[in-house]
């Protein structure tokens, strides 16, 4: 085994590992290796939001955004997926990946702003939540060498990894919690301009991007996840989504991925945290989270291993300097418009 944090970005621990020195994971995971020359990424999540029939509009802000992804400095990688809200509103959501900070600068200087605040009112809202992590800032681990979201970049595989398995080890893969307690910092507050709101972020904030993909699965493998654990994994992302933010979840989503506008067997939950801290709390405690961990745990003692079920995440904690939300002609529960004091009243 090794370790998941990348040899380069390896320091001296000045913040105690969660991890027992005789510690050995039941099931092998590994950590998908960028280029030591990235310094730092993007993962940028660039919405489009309708109630009932999709409006014409989405067909051009989709085609604008395709031209844009396509043009110079444009993303290294991009997926698609969407959700239907508890409100109602179907929310399309296209996440583009970058490698290179400042190759995402002057490409966002080239175009106009997606959240532009003199967009017309056509029917569609818009969204962009954009983190811009440094290296040491994320981490990602999966269950087997196909990849999603930015580890499709991966320049290789780590071998098996030992931070894994036991409560505590989504922070220890993170580089920054060698030497940092990635405590948050602050609250969230909101500027108001016409139909354009700007959420203002504060320090220590989490994302995790958590994903499934069952395109591989047969037979009893294929029923056992469709029956006994995609029912418990939506309850759990439901509670998240619509009573989280008491426990710190700022916005929560579990996406179904698409391509050429039709689903595919993959999803994945989107959340927003006060802090890594709460993520933490929630994963180790809930009875929500117990039982997604526990259905898997059983899915793989049954089957002796994956049976074709691919599991992966990627977390980041930030400060405020490093994220940006944005929300045009959208809905008051939208994203971190949830977290607003009175958004529900």
């Amino acid at each position: 085994m090794e370790s998941a944090v990348p040899a380069h970005l390896r320091v001296k621990r000045t913040e105690p590992a969660r991890m027992r020195d005789d510690w050995n994971p039941p099931s092998p995971a590994f950590s998908p290796r960028l280029s030591p020359e990235v310094t730092g990424t993007v993962m940028g999540y660039y919405g489009l939001q309708y109630r009932g029939e999709r409006p014409t509009a989405a067909d051009l802000a989709h085609a604008t955004l395709t031209e844009r992804i396509e043009s110079a400095d444009g993303p290294v990688y991009r997926d698609t997926a969407v959700v239907r809200d508890p409100a109602g509103y179907t929310n399309e959501v296209s996440v583009l990946y970058w490698l290179d900070q400042e190759q995402f600068r002057r490409w966002e200087l080239n175009h106009p702003s997606w959240t532009a605040a003199d967009r017309p009112a056509d029917g569609l809202g818009y969204f962009q939540e954009i983190a811009l992590p440094g290296a040491n800032d994320f981490e990602m681990i999966t269950g087997g060498r196909r990849q999603e979201g930015v580890a499709t970049q991966s320049e290789s595989i780590s071998e098996p990894i030992a931070e894994h398995a036991y409560w505590g080890s989504m922070r220890d893969r993170l580089p920054s919690s060698q030497t940092s307690a990635l405590e948050a910092h602050g609250e969230l507050t909101f500027d108001d301009d016409g139909d354009l709101v700007v959420v203002k972020p504060h320090d220590g904030m989490a994302l995790i991007r958590s994903g499934q993909d069952w395109v591989d699965t047969e037979d009893e493998a294929r029923a056992w996840w469709l029956e006994r654990i995609q029912p418990v994994l939506r309850e759990g992302m439901d509670f998240l989504t619509t009573q989280g933010r008491p426990i710190g979840c700022y916005s929560n989503r579990l996406m179904q991925l698409s391509a050429d506008g039709q689903p595919i067997e993959k999803t994945y939950g989107h959340s927003w945290w006060h802090s890594l801290s709460e993520l933490e709390d929630w994963s180790r405690s809930h009875q929500t989270h117990l039982k997604i961990f526990g259905s898997f745990g059983q899915f793989i003692k049954h089957f002796k291993g994956a049976a074709g079920l691919r599991l992966y995440h990627e977390v980041a904690v930030l400060d405020a300097d490093q994220l940006r939300f944005e929300y045009l002609h959208c809905h008051p529960e939208t994203g971190l418009l949830g977290a607003r004091p009175n958004a529900h009243l």
